[in-house]
Protein backbone atom coordinates (compact mmCIF):
# COMPACT_ATOMS: atom_id res chain seq x y z
CA UNK A 1 0.00 0.00 0.00
CA UNK A 2 2.80 2.43 0.92
CA UNK A 3 4.83 1.65 -2.19
CA UNK A 4 1.83 2.34 -4.38
CA UNK A 5 1.33 5.73 -2.72
CA UNK A 6 4.98 6.71 -3.10
CA UNK A 7 5.18 5.90 -6.81
CA UNK A 8 1.75 7.12 -7.80
CA UNK A 9 1.58 9.33 -10.88
CA UNK A 10 -1.22 11.44 -9.44
CA UNK A 11 0.16 14.25 -7.26
CA UNK A 12 -2.77 14.08 -4.86
CA UNK A 13 -2.04 10.43 -4.08
CA UNK A 14 1.69 10.86 -3.39
CA UNK A 15 2.71 11.00 0.27
CA UNK A 16 0.08 13.52 1.40
CA UNK A 17 -2.74 11.52 -0.14
CA UNK A 18 -1.73 8.16 1.35
CA UNK A 19 -4.23 7.02 3.95
CA UNK A 20 -4.67 3.76 5.78
CA UNK A 21 -7.18 2.48 8.28
CA UNK A 22 -5.56 1.37 11.53
CA UNK A 23 -7.62 0.36 14.57
CA UNK A 24 -10.63 2.09 13.08
CA UNK A 25 -8.75 5.41 12.70
CA UNK A 26 -7.54 6.93 9.48
CA UNK A 27 -3.76 7.37 9.55
CA UNK A 28 -1.89 9.41 6.96
CA UNK A 29 1.72 8.92 5.93
CA UNK A 30 2.56 12.56 6.70
CA UNK A 31 1.03 12.18 10.15
CA UNK A 32 3.51 9.41 10.89
CA UNK A 33 6.42 11.48 9.60
CA UNK A 34 5.42 14.43 11.78
CA UNK A 35 5.63 12.17 14.83
CA UNK A 36 9.31 11.53 14.05
CA UNK A 37 10.25 15.24 14.00
CA UNK A 38 10.65 15.61 17.81
CA UNK A 39 12.83 12.49 17.98
CA UNK A 40 15.05 13.74 15.17
CA UNK A 41 15.29 17.15 16.85
CA UNK A 42 16.40 15.51 20.12
CA UNK A 43 19.15 13.57 18.32
CA UNK A 44 20.37 16.74 16.60
CA UNK A 45 20.43 18.61 19.93
CA UNK A 46 22.37 15.79 21.64
CA UNK A 47 24.88 15.68 18.78
CA UNK A 48 25.39 19.46 18.96
CA UNK A 49 25.84 19.44 22.76
CA UNK A 50 28.39 16.61 22.61
CA UNK A 51 30.38 18.34 19.88
CA UNK A 52 30.26 21.67 21.72
CA UNK A 53 31.86 20.12 24.81
CA UNK A 54 34.54 18.44 22.70
CA UNK A 55 35.35 21.74 20.96
CA UNK A 56 35.60 23.43 24.37
CA UNK A 57 38.02 20.78 25.69
CA UNK A 58 40.11 20.95 22.51
CA UNK A 59 40.38 24.74 22.77
CA UNK A 60 41.40 24.48 26.44
CA UNK A 61 44.11 21.92 25.55
CA UNK A 62 45.45 24.14 22.74
CA UNK A 63 45.69 27.12 25.11
CA UNK A 64 47.56 24.96 27.64
CA UNK A 65 50.07 23.81 25.02
CA UNK A 66 50.65 27.39 23.81
CA UNK A 67 51.31 28.60 27.36
CA UNK A 68 54.08 26.07 28.09
CA UNK A 69 57.43 27.66 28.99
CA UNK A 70 60.69 26.76 30.69
CA UNK A 71 60.42 26.31 34.46
CA UNK A 72 56.71 25.46 34.45
CA UNK A 73 55.70 22.43 36.54
CA UNK A 74 53.59 20.00 34.48
CA UNK A 75 51.91 16.61 34.81
CA UNK A 76 51.78 14.13 31.95
CA UNK A 77 48.80 11.97 31.05
CA UNK A 78 50.72 9.08 32.62
CA UNK A 79 50.93 10.90 35.96
CA UNK A 80 54.61 11.88 35.80
CA UNK A 81 55.25 15.28 37.37
CA UNK A 82 58.23 17.33 36.29
CA UNK A 83 59.55 20.77 35.52
CA UNK A 84 60.06 21.88 31.92
CA UNK A 85 63.75 22.24 31.13
CA UNK A 86 63.62 22.64 27.34
CA UNK A 87 61.00 22.90 24.58
CA UNK A 88 62.27 21.92 21.14
CA UNK A 89 60.73 22.95 17.82
CA UNK A 90 59.55 19.47 16.91
CA UNK A 91 57.02 19.32 19.76
CA UNK A 92 59.29 17.57 22.24
CA UNK A 93 59.61 18.70 25.84
CA UNK A 94 62.40 17.74 28.20
CA UNK A 95 61.26 17.47 31.81
CA UNK A 96 63.38 17.37 34.95
CA UNK A 97 61.83 14.61 37.04
CA UNK A 98 64.59 14.13 39.63
CA UNK A 99 66.03 17.43 40.90
CA UNK A 100 68.87 15.90 42.91
CA UNK A 101 70.39 13.86 40.09
CA UNK A 102 69.09 16.02 37.21
CA UNK A 103 67.10 13.06 35.88
CA UNK A 104 65.34 14.08 32.66
CA UNK A 105 62.55 12.66 30.57
CA UNK A 106 61.61 13.66 27.01
CA UNK A 107 57.89 13.69 26.15
CA UNK A 108 55.71 15.11 23.40
CA UNK A 109 53.58 18.21 23.92
CA UNK A 110 50.40 16.18 23.48
CA UNK A 111 51.25 14.09 26.55
CA UNK A 112 51.01 17.12 28.87
CA UNK A 113 47.75 16.93 30.87
CA UNK A 114 48.02 19.95 33.19
CA UNK A 115 50.38 22.70 34.25
CA UNK A 116 50.95 24.68 37.45
CA UNK A 117 53.25 27.58 38.31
Amino acid sequence: MLVGALVSTKPTQCLTGFKEKMDGKEVTFMGNVVQLVPIIAIFIAMFWIMNASQRKEKKKKEELLKSLKKGLKVQTVGGIIGQIEEISNDDEITLIVDTRNKGTLTVTKDSIASATE
